[in-house]
């Protein structure tokens, strides 16, 4: 009944879905959702990738083994708290919190820390969340002095790490604040 050459019927197999609605190979709509996925993958890439310390300051080579964190009720981001206790546990330092002013003469060194936050809508999500924009660590010694100093910004044109956790932008801050490198006056 149907006498179709192997060249017809390939013919028919290609053509065939050209007539499908929706599933034509030369349309352009592939393309361009390809590109967008491809954007916002890049973009929340760029996004979850913290930025570097900055100001970081080391006035005298120290290694705690323990500190002491002075509590700042006013801080409104409040995963500042753990986030820093995490980081110094990962670099081998135990850490106690207490109230402001209640210096006790077993503390050898004190971290003060400050922060402030931001609002916004993550890329692909219609609910508003909180994010760190800025943060400062002080290891200071029990006369006093401060030993070390370093800072985290939110910055550049695509705000490289706006969308990261606490924990992921403050660890290289704390790393920064008790590392055992000792350089004098360092400004990064």
């Amino acid at each position: 009944m149907w006498n179709l050459s192997r060249a017809h019927l390939c013919g028919w197999i290609i053509l065939s879905p050209a007539g499908l609605l929706g599933c034509s190979i030369v349309t352009p709509a592939p393309l361009i959702e390809l590109a967008k996925a491809t954007g916002a993958a890049a973009s929340t890439m760029v996004s979850v990738t913290p930025n570097e310390p900055v100001n970081v300051v080391q006035n005298v080579a120290v290694s705690p083994k323990s500190v002491c964190i002075e509590y700042n009720p006013v801080c409104p981001v409040v995963d500042i708290l753990p986030a820093l206790q995490q980081g110094l546990t990962k670099n081998g330092i135990s850490s106690r919190v207490y109230e402001p002013g209640t210096h006790f003469g077993y503390c050898r060194y004190w971290v003060k820390y400050s922060a402030s936050m931001d609002w916004g809508t993550p890329l692909m999500s219609d609910q508003p969340q909180s994010y760190l924009t800025a943060a400062r660590l002080t290891l200071a010694s029990d006369a006093g002095i401060v030993l070390a100093y370093a800072e985290y910004r939110l910055g550049g044109l695509m705000q490289p790490g706006k969308w990261a956790s606490v924990y992921q932008k403050m660890e290289p801050v704390v790393r920064s604040l008790v590392s055992q490198g000792g350089q004098q006056l360092a400004v990064k």
